[in-house]
């Protein structure tokens, strides 16, 4: 408030008291806590004293006279007077405002002194025992989160806790850097405004950093300088004050005078807000005081504490040392806290100097980057020794630099020696901003200084750092020790790596961050270098594309150079950076002072080194503007018609900056110890290079094995029930001894019905009997075929099992429980017991989910004795499970209860008791008796591993309060959400089964190898130390220890490994991980593995997704290689093939970055047009873009993420490779100096431990060209054997794990035929009908285009599904070679010539190749796998679950489909069934099918018996049905109904009316004008409204409810849908007729008959589409009276009496309504709602015949014609009209036009309501009648209790069918069709076990 009142306003002497005061008190506390506190009561009393005071004379000065008495008092001026406050205000408001602050201060100081001083002054003294350190540690105690008063409770425990906490923490951090933050608010007082006064600031900072122990004396200096700088400076804003003393006028600036100032120089100017002014000033001041609140406060907790608990310098968390560092992530943090900059301060010192120098970009930045290259080429150890001269060298500059801000005082009128107007032209502006040099006109920008201040305070830091460390040299520090490790090759004592394995061990999530970061960062790094050499395009730039490349393609390899060799490699790629960035900074000079002139003459050198300036304007001598240095920007202006472009982004240095960072970054992880475990894990990882093929050769072999036995025993089975059919059969028909044996038999009569031993395949298939169906099927229930023959690797993984009941069990079973509370319970129950029977029984491989019920048998038995005791008792509550080879009958817990409700084995059954089924839940039905349950809970308790809160529980217990119910509906929200994620996990787990395999199995291994090397190296350093030597040489070291590494690290030496360590158990703490992974980190987790375990499929995604925005020559070789090579290799694509990407892809890069050189004619040919599809540049990737490269570096990181994942896997190299390299790295060593024995004799593929066998298959029948002695064939043949080999071996290649993907093959078709014929604008040539087929079909034409591609289309599937069905390998092989050459070259080439669009530019086109590809994925994993050696039923029938009941009912829907599936499989598949067999069988299946999945349906989700059905299911599935019907019956009279509120609007076109008298020729035709037919506005629809709302003579409306009828019609239209036609008076025909005709009109006029005037109004609309009217008209007539003949007879008689022009007209009463009702469709009639009188509300007209001569008319003398008009008065009749009556010169008429569907909807609205209910209600209803009423029929096929035994009899016939079996094919086909025949025999084969 004190401050608010100094600066408000303008600047007077009683504000500056104020100030002075607020200083004074301010200063105070920074200097002594205690004299401060002594000063208080006395500084109250001061203020409050002064105040009083101030408000005494400004309030008495505005009294009358009182001004004049103080002048002639005072002897002063008004203006002197005013500069102390006394100022007369101009009115009592103006006066109210003025002394309003200084009055509320002035309370507030009385408020303080009297009521809160006391206790301020004992709250702030000092207390033993009241303070204490902050322990950074949060307690919760327990509450119960189900009560709104826990729930409340523990929010407010987290919030008061980690609210302390963030407040000590924030406090603490103060208390460190507090010192920082003030020399930083000095510095920026003084950078904001350069000023002589502020260079003192300058002083004191590079004082204070140079010697750190004076920072708190330089900290209170500067706020005492501060604050006598803000009262001088509000001196000086008084008027009383003059400047004129500090001015000089030097005149030599243009020969003209220019007065200069020193008041700017000095810092003293007036300003007219002294606030803003001041703000540096007060910033100081505050921070300063900020640090003695500070300082204070942490004395008070520092008196009286121990040393031991008070906290050292720097340090945030003290109980966090080196120590702590691998605990977790948290104490990493933590430490990262204490000692970061201890660790990284030389790190940030260097990228500080390098931030600064791009921020500079002057001679001071090329001096930082010299002083940075010599750093680099010092040790640790030189640079603390030299550091104090850098610090001092930084020191000083930073003064020197502001002097050089402020140059000489401007009133000295002396000129620089580089000034334009006395030197030469050389020291151009540009270039004396570049040197930093001072100037009168525009001095350099001391904002720049920031980065010069921070650099010397990380130099000072450091410097610290330094001295710590000299300090500690000889003990440790808690710190840690930055040693160099590579130092006396102590990096090779692995044994004593201080750090843990994490490599090996993850044992906490910090364990996955090192991974990522010691492992992954260098990736990380190269891409980031890869974006800043391929974001500019220069010659400096592209060294960091080179550099690049050489270190992705040695990848994690480079990790296993010596580390010296490693070192120096890097070493040169930072340098090399470093030097970089010097020369983009040196060639500011020749960018920003001789651009002009380069562009001129050198344009090439500005392009090839990307020379351009970034940080000036483009000056000239005559107009200088400032300059800002802005990093990346260039505001050199220059000229648009050049084509010499200098890019400023090419010349940026924040890609240059960042790669520095990350480079610096990397150098330090490679000499840490942490990355010696990383080198150690690729070394281990390169001697099992070809380990894990191993592994997986020999899984796919047991898995094929065991693949064909499954199928061998199955066939088996087959036919011993088949031969004890015919067994049976013989016993039946007889031993067949009449037969004569077919030696017999004639051979001209064999196979003939003449043969006896013939059987007529037709009699065989009918022949079934009842004994095929005698004896026991035992065998049946131990072969499970139900499913189709599926890859080992499918079965349940252990990892890949859900635990507990699936999201719908859980919701079927909230659902039918009423108590939300226990239903969470019972399901946490299940769960829990899940969890504990993991790796049991339970996680068993192949044990299916529904198998919980035996499982809670086996888990939920009691004794024998308990249960044959309480048998009797229990059995009519609890459910006794039964089956026929089961268990006996168990009672079930709670637990037990749930889990069978919701998970029942197929193959068991139900036998219910007294009571009838299982509990829906452990909570106890209200049917049991008290006793009862008194009885269950007492047996129940018994049960030891029931939870006590999973009991069973009586209904009548407390309820739920609401808070309750929705805390436990988010809990069982939260764990639904949480099963469902545990679902997602499982399909992942899944896919990753193979991976995390193979890696198990090399973990152990690698483990196992680590620690031998380890132990080995152990035992050379404890033999040479024990036998006293002193290895002086590093190079013997070195030598020795590669030795032990070879021994070690190798295949070999697995052998001589000890046993023990086979059986070493998993470290606990990484097992204790892993479990309290929740499920957002096991969904992670799993996601990952998924990732990596398919990594080849992104590297393919990522070759399909460059080619698809490219879509270039350049890079098409690589998706040609993907599918006729790597896909089609087997087991895996190559290591050749993986290398031979990246290296082309590496190619791609290098030529496209050659062409982005402007100098470098990229549009070849010059001819050339861009926009044409196949423009030469474009068509051959060369084309200059923005993002190049973007694709191709994520191209490389994919393939390189795959490379290491198969390094880790042991799966880049094969056996036979290794071997090779195994060979020749012997001979070397042979040949260069000898080799131990069993080393020469040693191999890789001797000898793998739990395998016999090693061979890849990349090893057989190779065919080998290097044999010495032998003549080299030529190139080209040696690339004709190898592919002939690589086909041959593709289809020759026997241990396949076949596998069935051609669903999914049908389904990419599929797509791309849909994807034709919904865009087939992009697929074919423009025929100008629209962009849709849907125009063609409109049309009714098909171009011929179109149909070819869709023939070609259908014809590719059938092609497709005959190679399936025949099982030809080879043919599929062509069939994919053909087609991805035809592909690739039709829609990169042919396709953009003939539609005239580019590949990249057609997204349709786009999506089909997308499809197509992973359709030649599929093809070719299809090809390597082989095709199923049986193709049992629809692929949809493979599992009976919801989603494949409801996609089998589609398939069988589709017109067709399935007829079209039937008989292709009849055409290609080997039977000896007829197509009627065929197509019988098909539909059996197909309806077993359906009835299977309905039972298992019914097992899954059970119903309990005796209980009433659900109410949520009856109103969800009853409900949803009578809403469904009762919208069909009433959709069409709903849908006609709200026409006018969903319609569109009919706008009319035209409005015509017609007049004709009789049946003569029309008298009057007039048609509205465009604007004579208007919409109605909303005042003319608001009048309306207002004319029918009541009953008035006017609108004839005589009763109020024919005014509810009027309203209620004009509200069901909108103003849009109202019209009014105004038609013209006069006829806009001539009225020709002949004289005869004239004569007959007259006649009949004078007759007596009665005579009619019709009138015809029509409206057209615009043409559409469907069942709407383009013409609506209607008719109204009336009758003519004697009197209107007569008028009427009279104009028609030619008599030279009557002259035209006097003539009255005829006047025709009621002739036309005015209100009209125009529908879509029909006839138009008059709106009775607004006219009830019908045609008396009808509209009255005039008519009269004109006659007259128009000259110049292109007819020859008088025409005639009609004018009709509406007369202003109703007269009864034509007496009345009288010549001065002036009538409307138009007629009128409101039509009410309804609106009308949309076009989309045309074809439902287009047959009307009655239409509608004929094509939709009765049909619809018929149908549902058919479904509804006929069930009794189906009753026997339907409700079949079981039809495994059917659906098992249908898959043997497949089966038999598959292996060729046709006798026993057409054996089991009588079987099936006598079952159906049969009856009884269904009754009995369908029944329940």
């Amino acid at each position: 408030m004190l401050l608010v009142i100094s600066m408000q306003g303008k600047v007077v002497i009683y504000r500056i008291v104020y100030m002075a005061l607020l200083l004074c008190f301010v200063v105070m506390l920074q200097v002594s806590y205690r004299i401060w506190r002594k000063m208080l009561y006395v500084f109250w009393v001061t203020v409050i004293f002064y105040s009083m005071v101030v408000l005494l004379l400004i309030y008495t000065y505005q009294f009358k006279y009182f001004p004049e008495y103080w002048q002639n008092f005072t002897r002063l001026s008004p203006e002197t007077l005013s500069d102390f406050g006394l100022e007369t205000y101009e009115s009592k408001g103006s006066l109210i405002l003025g002394l309003m602050t200084p009055t509320a201060f002035l309370i507030l100081c009385i408020l303080q002194l009297h009521y809160f001083h006391k206790h301020f002054l004992h709250i702030t003294s000092k207390q033993d025992g009241q303070y204490q350190f902050p322990s950074f540690q949060l307690e919760n105690q327990p509450t119960d989160l189900a009560k709104p008063s826990g729930f409340a409770i523990r929010c407010l425990q987290f919030l008061y806790k980690w609210s302390h906490i963030i407040l000590d923490f924030g406090w603490r951090l103060l208390e460190i850097h507090i010192l920082k933050l003030c020399l930083l608010t000095i510095l920026l007082a003084a950078v904001v405004d350069p000023s002589a006064i502020n260079l003192i600031f300058i002083l004191l900072v590079a004082i204070s950093l140079m010697a750190y122990n004076g920072v708190s004396v330089v900290a209170q200096s500067s706020s005492t300088i501060a604050a006598v700088l803000v009262i001088v400076k509000m001196v000086y804003q008084l008027r009383m004050v003059k400047e004129e003393p500090f001015t000089a006028n030097c005149s030599f600036v243009n020969s003209s005078n220019f007065n200069r100032s020193d008041n700017d120089w000095v810092g003293f100017r007036k300003v007219p807000d002294i606030a803003f002014e001041l703000r540096v000033y007060i910033s100081v001041i505050l921070i300063v005081t900020l640090r003695a609140i500070i300082v204070t406060r942490h004395r008070f907790f520092a008196e009286g504490a121990p040393a031991n608990q008070q906290p050292k310098i720097g340090i945030v968390f003290p109980n966090i040392t080196v120590k702590e560092l691998d605990n977790g992530l948290i104490s990493c943090m933590q430490y990262l806290w204490n000692y970061g900059f201890y660790r990284f301060g030389l790190e940030i010192c260097f990228i500080t100097m390098v931030i600064n120098m791009c921020t500079r970009l002057d001679i001071f930045s090329v001096m930082y980057g010299v002083l940075l290259l010599i750093m680099f080429m010092l040790s640790r150890q030189a640079l603390a020794k030299i550091w104090g001269v850098y610090v001092v060298v930084l020191g000083l500059l930073l003064p020197i630099q502001y002097l050089l801000v402020l140059g000489i005082p401007r009133g000295l009128c002396i000129t620089y020696p580089w000034d334009r107007t006395a030197a030469a032209q050389t020291f151009t502006a540009e270039f004396v901003q570049w040197l930093y040099l001072p100037d009168a006109f525009f001095p350099p920008k001391a904002m720049i200084l920031i980065g010069d201040f921070c650099q010397l305070l990380f130099a000072c830091c450091q410097w610290r750092v330094f001295n710590l460390e000299t300090v500690y040299a000889s003990e440790p520090y808690e710190g840690g020790s930055n040693e160099n490790i590579f130092r006396g090759a102590k990096y090779r004592r692995i044994f004593e790596n201080p750090v843990p394995d994490f490599m090996t061990y993850t044992k906490s999530y910090l364990d996955v961050l090192k991974v990522f970061i010691f492992n992954f960062m260098y990736w990380i790094t190269l891409a980031v270098v890869f974006v800043a050499g391929t974001s500019r395009i220069s010659l400096l730039c592209f060294f960091y594309l080179i550099t690049c490349f050489f270190f992705l393609w040695h990848g994690n390899e480079f990790f296993r150079k010596p580390i010296k060799l490693l070192q120096r490699q890097w070493n040169i790629f930072l340098t090399g950076n470093v030097l970089i960035i010097l020369v983009k900074v040196i060639l500011q000079v020749v960018g920003c002072v001789h651009l002009p002139m380069l562009r001129r003459n050198y344009c090439w050198v500005i392009q090839l080194f990307g020379v351009a300036c970034l940080k000036f304007n483009n000056q000239n001598t005559d107009d200088i503007t400032a300059a800002e240095p802005v990093m990346g920007a260039s505001k050199l202006t220059l000229d648009p018609l050049d084509k010499c472009d200098a890019k400023t982004e090419d010349a940026g240095l924040v890609l240059d900056a960042v790669v520095f960072v990350f480079l610096l970054l990397q150098k330090r992880i490679f000499s840490s110890w942490y990355f010696q475990w990383v080198v150690l894990e690729h070394k281990v990882q390169s001697a099992l290079a070809s380990r894990g093929a191993e592994y997986i050769k020999a899984q796919v072999t047991e898995q094929t094995r065991k693949q064909k036995d499954d199928e061998a025993k199955v066939m088996t089975k087959i036919r011993r029930k088949v031969e004890r059919i015919r067994e049976r059969q013989r016993k039946f028909k007889g031993d067949g001894a009449e037969r004569p044996p077919v030696e017999a038999v004639p051979v001209e009569v064999l196979g003939t019905p003449q043969d006896p031993n013939f059987e007529e395949h037709y009699q065989i298939s009918r022949s079934g009997d009842y004994y095929m169906f005698e004896g026991s099927d035992s065998d049946e229930d131990d072969v499970d075929i139900l499913a189709p023959s599926r890859p080992p690797e499918e079965e349940i993984d252990t990892m890949a099992h859900a635990v507990g009941p699936d999201p719908l069990q859980m919701l079927n079973y909230a659902v039918m429980n009423d108590n939300i509370k226990t239903t969470v319970q019972d399901i946490k129950a299940v769960n829990e017991r899940s969890e504990s029977e993991m790796g049991s029984e339970f996680a068993s491989p192949g044990q299916s989910r529904l198998s919980m019920l035996h499982l809670a048998q086996r888990r939920g038995t009691i004794s024998s004795e308990r249960e044959h005791r309480d048998r009797a008792r229990m059995s009519s509550i609890v459910p006794e499970v039964a089956g026929i080879a089961g268990p006996p009958a168990v009672h079930l817990s709670p637990v037990q209860s749930l889990t069978c409700l919701h998970e029942v084995d197929p193959s068991t059954s139900y036998r219910p008791h007294h009571r009838g089924s299982y509990p829906t839940s452990p909570h106890i039905p209200r049917s049991v008796s008290d006793t009862e349950a008194m009885m269950i809970r007492s047996r129940l308790n018994d049960i030891p591993d029931a939870p006590r809160e999973n009991q069973f529980t009586l209904d009548h217990d407390a309820a739920t309060t609401g808070w309750e119910k929705g805390f436990h509906v988010l809990v069982f929200s939260r764990m639904f959400i949480t099963r469902i994620i545990d679902v997602i996990n499982n399909k992942l787990n899944r896919v990753s089964r193979a991976f995390r395999f193979v890696s198990d199995k090399l973990r152990v291994e690698k483990r196992r190898m680590k620690k031998d090397y380890v132990q080995k190296v152990r035992e050379f350093f404890e033999r040479e130390s024990g036998n006293g030597a002193v290895i002086s040489d590093p190079e013997q070291t070195e030598e020795a220890i590669q030795g032990l590494e070879k021994s070690a690290l190798s295949k070999q030496a697995l052998k001589t490994q000890k046993s023990e360590l086979q059986l070493d158990l998993p470290d606990r703490d990484e097992e204790e991980f892993q479990s309290q992974h929740n499920v957002i980190m096991r969904f992670v987790i799993a996601a990952y593995f998924a990732l990596t375990a398919r990594s080849e499929l992104l590297s393919y995604f990522m070759i399909l997704l460059l080619q698809m925005t490219s879509a270039s020559v350049l890079s098409l070789p690589l998706p040609l290689m993907l599918f006729l090579w790597g896909t089609l290799s087997i087991p895996r694509p190559t290591r050749a093939f993986w290398v031979s990407v990246i290296s082309y892809t590496m190619v791609i890069v290098l030529i496209k970055y050659v062409f982005q050189f402007q100098f470098i004619p990229a549009s070849w040919p010059a001819t050339g047009n861009p926009a044409d599809p196949l423009y030469p540049p474009r068509i051959l990737g060369i084309e200059r873009t923005n993002h190049y490269a973007s694709f191709d570096l994520a191209l490389l990181l994919v393939v390189f993420f795959h490379r290491s994942v198969l390094k880790s896997l042991g799966l880049w190299r094969s056996a036979r490779e290794e071997e090779a390299e195994v060979k020749e790295t012997i001979g070397e060593r042979v040949d260069a100096e000898g080799v131990r024995h069993e080393h020469s004799t040693a191999t890789t593929s001797n000898y793998t431990p739990e395998i016999l066998f090693t061979p890849d298959v990349e090893s057989k029948d190779v065919v080998d060209y290097d044999g010495e002695g032998k003549d080299q064939p030529a190139i080209w043949t040696k690339v004709y054997a190898k592919t002939v080999h690589f086909f041959n071996h593709l289809t020759e290649y026997t241990d396949r794990l076949n596998t069935n993907i051609y669903s999914y093959l049908f389904l990419c078709d599929f797509i791309c035929f849909l994807i034709v014929v919904s865009f087939y604008w992009a697929f074919g040539p423009d025929a100008g009908s629209g962009d849709n087929i849907k125009d063609y079909f409109e049309e009714n034409r098909i171009p011929t285009a179109f149909l070819v591609i869709l023939i070609v289309q259908f014809l590719l599937m059938i092609l497709e599904r005959a190679l399936y069905l025949r099982k030809n390998l080879k043919g599929k092989l062509v069939f994919q070679l053909i087609l991805v050459l035809t592909v690739h070259g039709v829609f990169f080439f042919y396709l953009p010539k003939e539609t005239g669009r580019p590949f990249a530019a057609s997204y349709p086109v786009q999506l089909w190749y997308f499809v197509k590809c992973t359709y030649f994925l599929l093809s070719a994993y299809q090809i390597r796998s082989g095709y199923p050696t049986r193709i049992l039923g629809n692929f949809l029938t493979y599992n009976y679950s919801y989603m494949n009941l409801y996609l089998f009912k589609i398939f069988i829907i589709i017109p067709f489909l399935m007829e079209l599936r039937n008989i292709m499989d009849w055409i290609w598949t080997d039977t000896s069934m007829s197509m009627s067999e065929w197509l019988k069988l098909e539909d059996i299946y197909a309806n077993m099918f359906v009835l299977k999945c309905w039972r298992m349906a019914e097992k899954r989700y059970p119903t309990p018996r005796g209980t009433r059905y659900m109410t949520f299911w009856k109103y969800l599935m009853g409900g949803s049905l009578l809403l469904l019907f009762l919208v069909i019956i009433w959709f069409p009279l709903i849908l006609f109904s709200l026409t006018n509120a969903v319609g569109v609007q009919n706008k009319p076109l035209d409005c015509t009316v017609e007049v004709n008298l009789g049946g003569f020729q029309p008298l009057y035709r007039v048609s509205a004008r465009q604007d004579a037919l208007v919409q109605y506005t909303p005042e003319m629809y608001d009048s309306m409204l207002m004319e029918f709302s009541k009953p008035t003579g006017k609108m004839g409306l005589i009763s109020q409810e024919e005014v509810k009828q009027a309203q209620s019609f004009i509200h069901q239209y909108s103003k849009d849908d109202i019209w009014l036609a105004s038609l013209e008076s006069d006829s806009s025909t001539i009225w020709t007729i002949s004289p005869p005709a004239e004569r007959d009109i007259v006649a009949y006029l004078n007759s007596s008959n009665d005579i009619s005037m019709y009138f015809k109004w029509t409206f057209s609309f615009a043409p559409r589409k469907g069942k709407v009217s383009q013409v609506v008209s209607g008719t109204s007539q009336v009758k003519l009276g004697n009197e209107t003949k007569t008028v009427l007879c009279q104009m028609l008689v030619r008599a030279s009496e009557y002259n035209a022009g006097e003539q009255l007209p005829a006047l025709i009463n009621n002739l036309y309504p005015f209100f009209v009702r125009v529908p879509s469709t029909g006839v138009s009639t008059f709106v009775r709602a607004l006219q009830p009188r019908e045609q008396k509300n009808f509209r009255n007209v005039t008519v009269q015949l004109k006659r007259e001569d128009f000259p110049g008319f292109n007819h020859t003398g008088e025409v005639q014609w009609w004018n009709i008009q509406e007369p202003v008065v109703n007269p009864a009749n034509a007496s009345d009209i009288s010549r001065d009556v002036q009538p409307h010169p138009y007629i009128t008429m409101t039509a009410f036009i309804d609106k009308i569907f949309p076009q989309a909807w045309a074809v439902v609205t287009g047959y009307g309501i009655v239409g509608l209910y004929i094509s939709l209600v009765f049909v619809i209803g018929r149908l549902v009648r058919t479904w509804s009423s006929s069930q009794s029929y189906r009753i026997m096929f339907e409700d079949l209790p079981s039809v495994d035994r059917i659906l098992r009899l249908c898959l043997d016939i497949f089966l038999v069918r598959e292996n060729r079996e046709y006798r026993l094919e057409e054996d089991l086909y009588a079987k099936l069709i006598f079952l159906y025949r049969s009856p009884s025999t269904m009754f009995k084969w369908t029944k329940n076990k």
